[in-house]
This record gives C-alpha cells, structure tokens and sequence, in this order.
C-alpha cells in the first residue's frame, strides 16, 4: 500500500501579522521537519497559504504550529479547507516557499 495515498491535501489561508515576519521560511522549516509536502507561499491581501499535503488526522497539529508561528507573527485566524481539486502529483515531494 502506498502510505501517499492516506495523505490528504490541505489549504490553509492564515490571516494577521504574517508578512515580512519570517513567516514562510518558518512554515518551510516547520513542515520539512513533519516530512509533508507542499507550498507556502504571500498573499496579495496580506495573508499567507499554505498547501500541505498531510494525514487527515495530522492537520489540527499543523494548523495549532501556524497559530504559534514564528515569535514576531501574529495569527489572527486560520481558515482551512480539504482540498479536492488538486492531484498530490503536482507536488514535488517537498514543501517549498512559492514565489
């Protein structure tokens, strides 16, 4: 059985002070140590997201970590959604910081 096919893929839109705060690079360092895949990457309105291809009962840790953050964020709200759409092949294995 292929353990991939447990995980399921995640979006997170994490709303606050979470721009020029260090805040991708910690979600890259974060998520890396996890073993998940996936991306993060600015938002135009201020936020960040987050696709992250995880087990499903893996992703309330996750989204307890983005409220953490790093020390000089400040995560106001974090919206979560599975995501459906998207095919774990596009991801490339790792989790990444998208440009």
């Amino acid at each position: 059985m292929n353990l991939n096919s447990l995980n399921q893929i995640f979006k997170l839109k994490i709303f606050g002070n979470v721009q020029g705060v260090g805040y991708r690079a910690w979600m890259k360092r974060t998520i890396t140590s996890l073993n998940y895949s996936g991306y993060v990457f600015n938002c135009d309105d201020g936020s960040v997201e987050v696709l992250v291809e995880c087990p499903r009962h893996e992703i309330n840790l996750i989204i307890k970590l983005c409220y953490a953050g790093p020390s000089i964020s400040d995560v106001k709200e974090i919206d979560c959604i599975e995501e459906h759409s998207i095919q774990s092949s596009i991801l490339t294995g790792k989790f990444y910081i998208k440009d």
